[in-house]
């Protein structure tokens, strides 16, 4: 009976796996100055740049978006390519001492079309 039960039972698993990992959207990459791009990277400046007390663009290594859901990491600059200015912000003296680097990583979710 128990051989029965487990024959039955993995290909229910299987197909239910199978079903739902295709009933999602692929993880895609929005292209540089798309709407959709730009959207999320507004969504993430205001937050930093209100923390961090200066205007911040971000140079982007990885942006993946699926489901309304978007990750990312790079490096936060200011304009121009210059370096983050620590010693204004509230991280100056971790910073100082080395506690971090300037990295950065962020998921965001999108809300009824926010």
């Amino acid at each position: 009976m128990k051989k029965l039960l487990i024959h039955i039972v993995t290909p229910f698993f299987a197909l239910l796996f199978v079903t739902n990992t295709l009933s999602q959207s692929a993880a895609y990459t929005p292209k540089q100055g798309s709407p959709e791009r730009t959207a999320i990277m507004d969504a993430l400046r205001k937050p930093v740049e209100e923390k961090l007390k200066q205007k911040v663009i971000f140079n982007v290594s990885h942006l993946k978006v699926q489901d309304g859901w978007a990750f990312l990491y790079g490096t936060p600059q200011q304009p121009g390519g210059k370096p983050i200015d620590y010693s204004i912000t509230p991280f100056k003296e971790e910073y100082k001492e080395g506690g971090f680097d300037n990295n950065f990583s962020a998921l965001l979710r999108k809300k009824d079309d926010q």
